[in-house]
C-alpha cells in the first residue's frame, strides 16, 4: 500500500522530504491515519490538514487551489481515475508526485474469527505465501498494469 500526494496539472512541486510539505494545505481521508514523519508533522502542525469524508472532494479542493495537494493510496486513486466514471473526468487534471510520503506499507486480510473456516491460522499463511510468491514473480505488477494502465 503507497501513498502519494496527487496535484493539480502544472502545480507539481518538489517533494523529497517531509519538510517540503511544512507550511502547505494537505487533504487526506477523514478519520485515516497516514503515519511516520508525515503523522508526526500532521500532529505538531506544521503540514495543514484539510479532511474530507468524501473521495471527490480530493479532486475538487485541489483543483480549485483550496489545498495544495491530497494524499491517497496511489493504486486505489489511479484505479478510480480510469475506471469509475465519476472520477474519469478528474484523469487529464491531475498528477502525483513520484516520491511516496511514506514508505510502502502492507495491507490487512482479515478472516472473521465467527466464520466456520477451520484451521484459519493455516488458511492465512497460505494466503499470505500465495500473495508474496504473486509480488515475487511479477503476477501483481501485471494485474496493476491490467487495471491501472502503468507499472
Amino acid at each position: 500500500s503507497t501513498f502519494v500526494l496527487f496535484v493539480k496539472k502544472g502545480k507539481e512541486f518538489q517533494f523529497q522530504s517531509i519538510k517540503d510539505l511544512y507550511g502547505r494545505q494537505i487533504m487526506k481521508q477523514s478519520g485515516f491515519s497516514i503515519g511516520g514523519d508525515f503523522g508526526i508533522a500532521e500532529k505538531s502542525q506544521k503540514i495543514i490538514i484539510q479532511d474530507a469524508f468524501e473521495f471527490e472532494d480530493f479532486f475538487i479542493s485541489t483543483l480549485n487551489g483550496i489545498c495544495d495537494a491530497f494524499v491517497s493510496n496511489l493504486d486505489v486513486t489511479l484505479y478510480k481515475l480510469k475506471n469509475e466514471k465519476q472520477f474519469q473526468k478528474y484523469s487529464d487534471k491531475v498528477s502525483y508526485l513520484q516520491k511516496p510520503v511514506e514508505k510502502r506499507r502492507g495491507a490487512y486480510f482479515v478472516l472473521s474469527k465467527k466464520s466456520r473456516i477451520e484451521n484459519k491460522a493455516e488458511l492465512a499463511r497460505q494466503i499470505k505465501e500465495g500473495l508474496m510468491k504473486m509480488e515475487n514473480d511479477g503476477t501483481y505488477l501485471k494485474i496493476r498494469s491490467r487495471y491501472l494502465g502503468e507499472k
